[in-house]
């Protein structure tokens, strides 16, 4: 079994509890309330805290482009698509899309620590 095949089945055994097309950060949110990706403004940063997809593909497609509870990213643009950097890869998403996956905003000096 290739690597990329053994990667994805112990993810999906890993979030199997999380029902089939959802995964989520179990967090102390405060105060804050989570937003979709689609409702940020470009230059925002946030932290990733749930990803809620119809199937399985959708949601493995948004795995591969490194949006998992946890990972930090910056909106670059918002049209004609949603385009975000997470590390130092950009990816490009369609807004119905975006609107599956939910942020919370981070504020400059949180974007370096754990979220």
């Amino acid at each position: 079994m290739p690597p990329d095949s053994r990667l994805i089945n112990w993810l999906e055994g890993a979030f199997r509890d999380f029902g089939q097309g959802r995964l989520s950060k179990e967090a102390d949110r405060g105060h804050r309330i989570p937003l979709q990706l689609s409702q940020i403004e470009p230059g925002q940063r946030a932290c990733v805290v749930e990803v809620e997809t119809g199937t399985k593909n959708e949601l493995l497609k948004l795995m591969a482009m490194g949006l998992l509870p946890g990972a930090k990213l910056l909106l670059l643009r918002r049209t004609p698509s949603i385009v975000y950097q997470s590390g130092f890869s950009q990816f490009a998403l369609d807004a119905e899309l975006a609107s599956r996956v939910l942020v919370e905003i981070i504020e400059c000096e949180e974007a370096t620590g754990d979220c």
